[in-house]
C-alpha cells in the first residue's frame, strides 16, 4: 500500500501538496505497532526520526524489542536491515568504523542496528564519533536529500546495568532523538506471549511482519516535504529558549547544544507532516522535546539521589517556559 501517488520524475513540486485525507500516523505505525507490541511513542519516534533523516538511540532491558523495533522500521519501508556490533577491536580502524556508520549500502535504504553501544568505551566512542562526521560530510557532498533513506539505531541497555559506560556528550548528540521500551502492561505481555509461546514463531516480526507501506523514493520525497513544512520564527525562539533553559537549569549537571535545537525543529516539522500539517506547532515542540533532549543532558548529583528521574526535571522544566501563542 503506497501513501503517495505515483509519479513518474519524482520530483518535488515548487508547493508540494500535503498528503490529502491520509491519516500517515496511522497508517505507518499501525504496520509497526503490530510488531513492536505496546510501544506507540517509541514508533512515533522513529517514524519522526526518519523523515527529520536523522538517527536514534534505542534504550531498554533485554528482551525488550530493541532489534525488532528497527527490524519492524526496515520492513514498513522496505529497507534492509543489518546489524553493526561495537567491538572494542574496531576502534583501531578509522575505515572500518566509518562502513559501519554508513551510507546506505542498498537502493532500497538500510536501517542499521548498532548492538552493544553500552559496552562502548570512551575511546571507542570518539572514534566513533569522528566517524560518523566524516560519513555525514560525504552524504552532504553528493546531493542533500537525494540519497536512499539511511538510519542508524543505537541500542543500550540502561546506563545503570553493570559494565555498561556512559555515553559520551559528543557521540549523544550526534543522535536525533533517544526512545526507552517500556515495560509492558500485563495484557499486552500476555498478548506478546501467547501470540510467540503458542505458535511455531521465534519473533512477533513472524508472526506480524509489517506491510512495506512507503519505498525509498517516497521516504526521500517526505523527507523534502518535512523540510518544507512552515516554522514561525515564534516557535524557533520557543525551541531555542528550551535548549537555553537546560544549560541554566540548577537540576541539570549539562546541557543541549544548539545541535540539539536544529534537532528540535526539524523533529516538529516531521511529526507536522505525519499529521497531515504543513506548519509546525509548539504542540509538536512539546510532544519531542523530551526525546530530542535527553540523551544530550545529565542529572544533577542531588536530584538523581532525591529519585527524581531526567524526563520528570525536563518535563518540569519544559513547563517553565513560555510556548508561543497559536
Amino acid at each position: 500500500m503506497s501513501l503517495l501517488p505515483p509519479a513518474e520524475d519524482h520530483a518535488i513540486p515548487e508547493q508540494p501538496p500535503m498528503p490529502n485525507g491520509i491519516d500517515l500516523t496511522t497508517a505507518w505505525a499501525r504496520e509497526v505497532n503490530m510488531t513492536v507490541v505496546g510501544q506507540p511513542a517509541a514508533t512515533e519516534g522513529l517514524l519522526v526520526a526518519l523523515l527529520a533523516g536523522g538517527h536514534v538511540l534505542v534504550e531498554g532491558p533485554p528482551g525488550t524489542g530493541k532489534r525488532l523495533a528497527a527490524q519492524a522500521l526496515a520492513a514498513s519501508i522496505g529497507a534492509e536491515f543489518s546489524e553493526a556490533p561495537m567491538l572494542e577491536t574496531a576502534a583501531d580502524s578509522l575505515s572500518h568504523l566509518q562502513s559501519v556508520w554508513g551510507p546506505a549500502s542498498a537502493p532500497t535504504g538500510e536501517v542499521r542496528l548498532l548492538t552493544g553501544l553500552h559496552q562502548a568505551s570512551p575511546r571507542l566512542q570518539a572514534r566513533l564519533g569522528h566517524a560518523l562526521d566524516s560519513v555525514a560530510a560525504g552524504s552532504r557532498s553528493g546531493g542533500p536529500g537525494n540519497q536512499a533513506p539511511f538510519m542508524l539505531v543505537g541500542s543500550r541497555q540502561p546506563a545503570d546495568v553493570t559494565g555498561a559506560f556512559p555515553l559520551s556528550e559528543g557521540l549523544a548528540d550526534r543522535f536525533t532523538l533517544s526512545i526507552t521500551l517500556d515495560v509492558l502492561s500485563l495484557d499486552e505481555e500476555a498478548r506478546l506471549v501467547r501470540e510467540i509461546a503458542l505458535s511455531a514463531a521465534d519473533s512477533m516480526l513472524e508472526v506480524a511482519a509489517p506491510e512495506a507501506v512507503l519505498n525509498a523514493t517516497e521516504v526521500v520525497t517526505l523527507r523534502r516535504r518535512s523540510r518544507e513544512v512552515k516554522v514561525a520564527d515564534t516557535l524557533v525562539t520557543y525551541v531555542a529558549n528550551i535548549v537555553r533553559a537546560t544549560r541554566f537549569a540548577p537540576l541539570l549537571a549539562t546541557g543541549a547544544s544548539p545541535r540539539a535545537a536544529i534537532a528540535l525543529i526539524r523533529c516538529a516539522q516531521a511529526r507536522a507532516l505525519l499529521q497531515g500539517r504543513d506548519y509546525s506547532v509548539a504542540d509538536d515542540v512539546k510532544a519531542l522535546a523530551g526525546a530530542v533532549l535527553s540523551h544530550r543532558v545529565r542529572l544533577a548529583d542531588a536530584p538523581r539521589l532525591d529519585g527524581l528521574s531526567l524526563r520528570q526535571v525536563l518535563s518540569e522544566l519544559l513547563d517553565q517556559v513560555a510556548a508561543p501563542r497559536p
